[in-house]
């Protein structure tokens, strides 16, 4: 990633010039081309693998607070929420949470 954007500014100076240096130009458009296949390809990999990271952190806290939710402990149920007049919908605000502290986590 560093030696592209230090490709960056070297190409935006050649291009005003192109004309009376095309074998630079082209150089410059060839290097930058080779660096940007595989920076592509990283990035690509990098999103992936945090796009999986965080289903497996959704998938594994979920199955954890559902057993919570559905526990046989009265003071962990969290549907009496629900029951006794407080909030509507806690298991979609649960889901919901879950799955955006998963993918901000993923994103570290």
């Amino acid at each position: 990633m560093a030696l592209q954007g230090s490709l960056d500014p070297g190409l935006t100076f050649v291009l005003p010039r192109a004309s009376a240096d095309s074998k630079g130009f082209a150089k410059g458009i060839g290097l930058w081309f080779l660096l940007a296949i595989p920076s592509t390809y990283t990035n690509s990999m990098i999103k992936h693998l945090q796009a999986k990271l965080s289903l497996r952190m959704r998938s594994r806290l979920t199955r954890y607070t559902d057993d919570i939710y559905l526990s046989s402990a009265p003071h962990l149920r969290y549907y009496r929420v629900a029951l006794e007049g407080g909030l509507d919908d806690v298991d979609q605000y649960i889901t919901s949470d879950i799955g955006a502290f998963c993918d901000a986590l993923s994103g570290i």
